[in-house]
């Protein structure tokens, strides 16, 4: 009964606000219409003796209140406003609804035993939650309805061409969920505000505003449209709607709701701004985005630290290490995204491992046998960009100058078997392409012997070396490096 006198209002606003004195007749009749309403509602719960607290009975006024003191601010005749802004306030609607509808959850928590002796034989949640589900459909017909009294359709239009949208409720019913996880919160039913939180992504499917039939109707499209270019597209809205519904079901620690939030920054990273900005749009129309990325190895980090989880740093540093992967990078740097990451990661584990005790052997072993997976692939990325045979030499040398060095800092014997490998396996390259060389090469007369010497003489002044202690000297200065090294590091 109130929303049918909410509607019929709308018309004689609109005929009062033509007249000369209309500021003051419209006042009148919208103060008159909002005590209606409360003076009704609350005479019922008085004469009934219904014991309704104030916690309730609040939000159930302010939402009556605003079906009638809403259309005030669209009548053109009183306020300033252009048809543009008429539609923006037209659609703002039912996110006010739901913004008002956010001051039930102090009743909420003071739970089902506040209302048990209500003066009624009905209980929760029947009280308080019967008049709240009638005001909610009123809510949703009040939104199309505004459209029908303030922005009529043009005479050459179809009755049925509004500005009004599905997507457009979407803000109302997040609220709505919200509300229901802290019913189930409260109420300790926990598979209930799970339940909840996983149908909690259909507000993307609610908000897209392209999967409707009258999707080509003049008006709707036009205003739709301007919604994605102003704001950005609706399901990339709701997307963060339910990213949130998702920290704060995890904040009221409901099952499951961590996982909810991970999840959803992975959809974020292909569901931007311009995601179904416009019919035949597409989820990834620009590209992947980094900011979910860089949220989430943000809170790993953070949350691995609070709960002492070495593991959950590890991760987000890897997730930090890719990076490289999805940022927008200089187009000189394009072609070195998948050679950044590999060695950022590198880098990563390695710090893990010497500064987390907890997985230090762990980690190390994985590092040295990273490292030489790195090596091995940033070889053959090297040589796919273009980069010279002595560049990829250099970049070998010092990656096995690097698993030494490792060896020296963590005393961890698989950084020097990778080393090992290291020069085995350039050793045995070099050999035989320096082999493959000498044997197809053109040269002088006597020259290949003279090579072949002088390469012989080189193999024995090293063997005479080691022998004559040279080696045991250069461990010697390697180990006091070391030593130097970690007492540095521990200071």
């Amino acid at each position: 009964m109130l929303l049918a006198i909410s509607v019929s209002f709308d018309e004689l606003l609109m005929t009062a606000s033509e007249l000369d004195d209309g500021l003051l007749r419209t006042l009148t009749m919208m103060l008159a219409g909002v005590l209606a309403a409360i003076g009704i509602t609350e005479t019922l719960i008085r004469g009934l003796r219904v014991r309704f607290a104030w916690s309730w009975r609040s939000p159930l006024y302010l939402l009556l209140a605003l079906f009638f003191l809403w259309p005030v601010l669209l009548l053109r005749e009183i306020m300033p406003w252009s048809e543009q802004t008429i539609r923006w306030l037209i659609a703002g609607f039912p996110t006010v609804a739901g913004l008002i509808a956010l001051l039930l959850i102090p009743g909420i928590r003071q739970g089902s035993t506040s209302v048990r002796d209500n003066g009624t034989p009905w209980r929760w949640p029947w009280i308080p939650w019967t008049p709240f589900v009638f005001v909610a459909l009123a809510v949703c017909f009040r939104s199309y309805s505004l459209t029908i009294s303030f922005d009529a359709p043009k005479l050459e239009h179809a009755f049925w061409d509004t500005v009004f949208g599905m997507y457009q409720l979407v803000p109302f019913f997040a609220v709505i969920l919200v509300l229901l996880i802290e019913i189930g919160v409260t109420e300790r039913r926990d598979s209930f505000a799970t339940s909840v939180l996983m149908i909690s992504p259909t507000l993307m499917l609610l908000a897209a505003p392209w999967g409707v039939p009258w999707k080509s109707m003049p008006a709707y499209e036009s205003f739709a449209l301007t919604v994605s270019a102003t704001l950005g597209s609706p399901v990339f809205l709701a997307m963060l709607l339910v990213l949130a519904i998702s920290f704060l079901a995890w904040f009221r620690r409901v099952r499951l709701s961590e996982g909810m939030v991970y999840t959803m920054l992975l959809v974020a990273m292909i569901v931007g701004p311009n995601a179904w900005r416009w019919p035949g749009a597409g989820l990834m129309f620009d590209g992947l985005h980094t900011w979910p990325v860089c949220v989430a190895a943000g809170l790993k980090i953070v949350l691995g630290i609070r709960r002492h989880r070495p593991t959950e740093i590890l991760i987000g540093g890897l997730l930090c290490a890719a990076l490289p992967l999805v940022v927008r990078l200089p187009s000189y740097l394009v072609p070195w995204r998948v050679f950044l990451a590999l060695h950022l990661s590198l880098i990563i584990v390695l710090l893990a491992g010497l500064w987390l005790p907890q997985v230090n052997r762990s980690l190390q072993k994985f590092n040295a046998v990273q490292l030489t997976g790195t090596m091995l692939i940033g070889m053959l990325l090297l040589l796919q960009n273009g980069m010279s045979g002595s560049n990829i030499l250099v970049y070998a040398a010092g990656m096995t100058i690097s698993a030494v060095g490792c060896f020296q800092l963590t005393g961890e014997r698989w950084y020097l078997a990778a080393a090992a490998i290291h020069c085995l396996t350039g050793a045995g390259a070099g050999s035989v392409a320096s082999s493959w060389m000498l044997a197809t090469t053109r040269m002088e007369s006597g020259l290949r012997l003279v090579i072949l010497g002088a390469i012989s003489f080189a193999a024995a002044v090293l063997i005479s070396t080691l022998k004559s202690g040279s080696g045991r000297w250069l461990r010697i200065h390697c180990l006091l490096w070391k030593r130097n090294t970690l007492h540095w590091l521990n200071q």
